[in-house]
């Protein structure tokens, strides 16, 4: 989590090393230092991924099993950064109230690929967007009334 200690609640996505996207395996609770355990791998290469509600997934972590092996892995989570702006209306410069601020990811072709989380701006027009991947975020302004505006966000910093 944000304060360094492991989360207790997490969904898990596992499966062979090649699989993308890897499948969703629910883990919901896990004990207080955050391990887990799967009793039920084959051999072979497997990749793990863990996502916390409201926050990117983990980088990705490959293990190699042996028959009869036991392993230990560690998930991290990714860096982030906050985006905050205020959304007005061009030809008047009034501010814009209610619109919706997605931050999701787009695909190899640029196609929408996902949402991460969603927000809306305030009675100032302003929004603030916590847990913004530092690579590969698109930001896109939606409201009622005007042209959905897709910025793609390269270049943040922690």
């Amino acid at each position: 989590d944000d304060g360094g200690s492991p989360p207790t609640s997490f969904s898990l996505s596992y499966g062979r090393a090649g699989e993308w996207p890897l499948p969703l395996n629910q883990i919901h609770k896990a004990p207080t230092d955050g391990r887990f355990e799967i009793t039920d791998l084959q051999p072979g290469d497997w990749m793990f991924q863990a996502v916390l509600k409201g926050h990117r997934a983990s980088e990705a972590a490959r293990l190699t099993l042996a028959a009869g092996e036991t392993a230990e892995i560690t998930l991290r989570r990714q860096p982030t950064a906050t985006v905050e702006g205020r959304v007005v209306d061009a030809r008047t410069g009034l501010p814009l109230v209610g619109v919706r601020t997605v931050v999701g990811v787009t695909g190899d072709r640029d196609e929408w690929a996902f949402t991460l989380n969603e927000w809306a701006s305030d009675a100032a027009g302003a929004f603030r967007c916590t847990d913004v991947p530092l690579d590969g975020a698109v930001l896109a302004l939606d409201v009622a009334g005007y042209e959905v505006l897709h910025t793609p966000l390269a270049g943040l910093a922690e």
